[in-house]
């Protein structure tokens, strides 16, 4: 079951210059019980997965691997949401 979540723009942290990030992805859930809690939740889940992303430099999710740990610290923000760690 998939939760298409709306896009994200964020301001990364300074490096040289001012930088931004535009994200777009969905989740994939287990259960329509998880599918209604996330969507009943968004504006919490969107905020933890911002206060993530603003927190990040340009130069860490430039990468392949960057952008793998970025991945997973999403799916981990969610699952802290899903386990009720937020």
């Amino acid at each position: 079951v998939y939760v298409p979540v709306e896009p994200f723009t964020v301001n990364l942290q300074p490096e040289n210059g001012e930088q931004y990030l535009q994200l777009t992805f969905t989740l994939q859930v287990g259960t329509l019980e998880e599918v209604e809690l996330i969507k009943t939740n968004m504006p919490k889940v969107r905020s933890r997965i911002l206060l993530l992303l603003s927190s990040k430099h340009a130069s860490e999710i430039n990468t392949p691997d960057g952008k793998q740990q970025l991945s997973q610290e999403i799916m981990q923000a969610v699952q802290d949401f899903q386990a009720g760690k937020f």
